[in-house]
């Protein structure tokens, strides 16, 4: 499952201030990260090491791994049930947070990764397939689900930008209309002012009359 719950979590499509982008959660914060990578260290699976890697993202499968033809022991069947009894606590423990920061498409994808692996460990218990598969196959499982992820962020980013230039071009209307606005304004103005504008008088007197005209 290596790289299933590393990758980072987009932020919503929608504009977004660089202030808002670099506070925003990403997939470093979510709880199920440093769940996973303590399985590595967990002295419980030591009888399982040179099995499996216990945990992709911290380490890869060696060459003795892949090529491994044995079965679990009963011994070694007991700690796969303990090691995905971990592995389904660990990915428990981040679901809140990606319900809230990660998209419904991302969610879904590092479930069936988690899923495809807990089926794989189920065979391994079983006896169906050897070490070597389950290692080959996990790590197929991996390369799979990165792509997958990759894909998403990409149709993801091109969402929020071409959403981000939808706000934009609608922002830049808005202070164009609005600039328009003030010079229609402004030119009524002036018409007002040139037809209300000053005014002269002058008044002659004839006698006892006065005359006055104003232009």
């Amino acid at each position: 499952m290596r790289g299933l719950l590393w990758l980072a979590l987009l932020p919503i499509a929608g504009c977004v201030t660089p202030g808002q982008q670099a506070k925003r959660p990403t997939a470093n914060d979510d709880p199920s990260k440093p769940c996973f990578e303590s399985i590595a260290y967990d002295k419980r699976f030591v009888g399982l090491r040179e099995k499996i890697a216990i945990n992709l993202k911290a380490e890869r499968p060696s060459m003795e791994m892949l090529t491994d033809r044995t079965v679990p022991t009963e011994e070694e069947k007991r700690l796969l049930g303990v090691w995905m009894v971990a592995r389904e606590a660990c990915f428990d423990m981040g679901a809140s947070f990606r319900a809230k920061y990660a998209s419904p498409e991302y969610q879904a994808t590092l479930l069936a990764g988690q899923t495809r692996v807990k089926v794989l460990t189920a065979k391994l218990y079983a006896g169906q397939i050897s070490y070597g598969e389950f290692n080959q196959l996990r790590a197929d499982n991996s390369v799979e689900g990165q792509q997958r992820l990759s894909n998403i962020n990409q149709r993801e980013r091109e969402a929020a930008a071409a959403a981000n230039a939808q706000e934009q071009a609608r922002r830049d209307a808005a202070v164009g209309a609005a600039l328009q606005n003030m010079q229609t304004q402004q030119l009524i103005q002036q018409q007002q002012l040139q037809q209300n504008g000053p005014r002269t008088t002058n008044c002659q007197r004839f006698g006892n009359q006065v005359n006055c005209t104003t232009y």
